[in-house]
């Protein structure tokens, strides 16, 4: 349902809310596909991604390494959620309290 000529209202699954979109050349185009090949080249898209991001070239070995074997899962209990689980270290309130990533990031840059 359009709102004006720049703008959509969309109702979400689920709980049936209404959303309004602003819709400019950044965000939106003009459809050129059906639905199901729509979706099968969204498909083949996610697919590439996850091809092309499975693997990284080792910086000094020049191996090329499995993404997924190289993680580090960090933990991010602390304050007192962290009685119990061994967690020592100094741990400043500020940090400690941090609840979202943008809040990390705000530290981060201080």
């Amino acid at each position: 349902q359009s709102g004006g000529e720049n703008t959509a209202r969309l109702r979400l699954v689920g709980d049936g809310s209404m959303v309004d979109l602003d819709l400019n050349p950044f965000n939106h185009c003009v459809g050129r596909l059906d639905a199901d090949t729509t979706e099968a080249v969204r498909i083949q898209f996610c697919a590439d991604i996850l091809g092309n991001g499975e693997f990284v070239e080792d910086g000094i070995t020049g191996r090329r390494l499995r993404i997924r074997d190289q993680l580090i899962h960090i933990g991010t209990t602390a304050g007192e959620n962290a009685t119990g689980t061994d967690i020592s270290g100094v741990q400043l309130p500020e940090w400690t309290s941090a609840t979202t990533m943008a809040s990390i990031a705000e530290l981060l840059l201080k």
